[in-house]
């Protein structure tokens, strides 16, 4: 066989998704990104542009702390978030990697290396495409649909506790928008509990404004409102939520 038909049998291999290879990984992640995800992202984008730009908020009542309290924003975008989704479950579906890999070596495993080969999805992308279908979930109103996601996300990522974390504080943001507060705490504590990342602390403070803000715990808001301006991103919704502060400060007394 030529070079280049050995380099060809190789890289064909390597798109089966029967395959666990270090090569075959990264080829299903790059397929994941280019072939599906990257369209799922941009009509997510456009999506959440168009309830960013079209939210009408009362400004003579307590503003929500996400826009998608309000009903006529959750009913903008749809079409875009019906195809994000789409493509998200095209991609899991086409790329995911759940064959365990074959170990040649027969030297005793690390604690390291047991913790990984106890995992459910072996593509290292496709994390990102569960998180942006149930985001998309979300932003349509869909929250049993979105907080089912990321429920079975901590399921099978049970080994990734950055994920888990997070998925928690996306299913307790479901729950609070169905006014279920006490499922909602009762999930943000548990991520707390864990071994809990620093960087999804504004999310965390997020949802617990979230909460607060929707039982009129306007005091215990304050601080959690202000921890997530910290990483708060957008001109529209930061000014949002700097006019929410004030409300609530004043609120307060």
């Amino acid at each position: 066989m030529t070079v280049i038909a050995v380099l060809t049998a190789v890289l064909m291999a390597a798109c089966l998704t029967n395959k666990n290879t270090g090569l075959s990984r990264r080829v299903q992640a790059l397929k994941a990104l280019y072939n599906t995800y990257y369209n799922g992202h941009v009509a997510f984008r456009e999506g959440q542009l168009a309830q960013t730009t079209g939210n009408k908020d009362n400004y003579t009542e307590m503003l929500p702390f996400y826009i998608t309290a309000n009903k006529a924003t959750v009913a903008m975008g749809k079409s875009n978030y019906d195809r994000a989704i789409e493509k998200c479950q095209k991609a899991i579906k086409q790329h995911s990697i759940t064959k365990r890999p074959e170990r040649k070596s027969n030297k005793p495993k690390s604690q390291k290396e047991k913790i990984w080969l106890t995992q459910k999805e072996y593509n290292p992308f496709l994390y990102k495409a569960w998180f942006l279908m149930g985001e998309a979930q979300f932003r349509k109103g869909e929250y049993m649909e979105a907080a089912s996601t990321f429920a079975y996300m901590q399921r099978l990522y049970f080994s990734k506790p950055d994920i888990v974390a997070k998925a928690r504080l996306q299913e307790a943001k479901c729950y609070a928008e169905l006014e279920w507060f006490y499922d909602a705490e009762n999930l943000v504590n548990q991520a707390a509990r864990d071994s809990f990342p620093s960087n999804l602390e504004p999310l965390k403070a997020a949802v617990l404004a979230d909460c607060q803000v929707r039982q009129e715990l306007y005091e215990e808001a304050i601080p959690n409102v202000r921890k997530a301006l910290k990483q708060t991103k957008g001109t529209l919704q930061k000014a949002r939520l700097h006019f929410l502060l004030g409300q609530l400060c004043h609120a307060a007394g």
